[in-house]
């Protein structure tokens, strides 16, 4: 799918793409751009980044645990995460959603999964982070911030921390 978007399209839109998946997953990209003639740095590689601007660490890794969990859930990005890297935690995952134990399918989610999926921090930290993926060729981060606390000053908070 990736290399056919190179051949063809404006740019990809990547989700839940582990940093340590990112540099096979342009790869891919480029390689169908140079296959159909195309200048491979034409092609946009934009991605979604799950992003919790917070100085509560715990509570931040917990936005982002449950929501792995929420997407881990469904058998297509169970497959998906598989395939990235992280069948351990899947399945564990799987395990818990067969008892219908949505905190054990949250708790199957590793801190690793957490770092590699996702940004939780203070500002200086989430925006470090932003940067080393767009040095590694994630060249539109799409961000979309979960919440800690108060739903409306956690964006508010990302917003003034991400904010161009």
């Amino acid at each position: 799918m990736l290399e056919l978007a190179g051949a063809i399209a404006d740019g990809v839109l990547l989700s839940w793409t582990a940093a340590s998946y990112l540099d096979q997953a342009i790869q891919l990209v480029r390689d169908g751009a140079n296959k159909a003639g195309r200048d491979p740095s034409e092609v946009d590689i934009s991605g979604y980044l799950r992003v919790v601007v917070t100085d509560d660490l715990e509570a931040g890794r917990d936005s982002l645990q449950r929501e792995i969990a929420r997407y881990a859930g469904g058998g297509h990005y169970q497959s998906y995460f598989r395939n990235t890297g992280f069948d351990a935690e899947m399945v564990g995952a799987q395990a818990a959603r067969d008892h219908s134990d949505n905190p054990a399918t949250a708790a199957a989610i590793s801190v690793n999964m957490q770092s590699e999926l996702g940004v939780v921090g203070p500002a200086e930290v989430c925006r470090a982070r932003i940067e080393e993926l767009r040095g590694m060729g994630l060249t539109k981060p799409v961000i979309a911030p979960l919440t800690v606390g108060d739903t409306k000053d956690s964006y508010e908070r990302t917003i003034k921390a991400l904010a161009l």
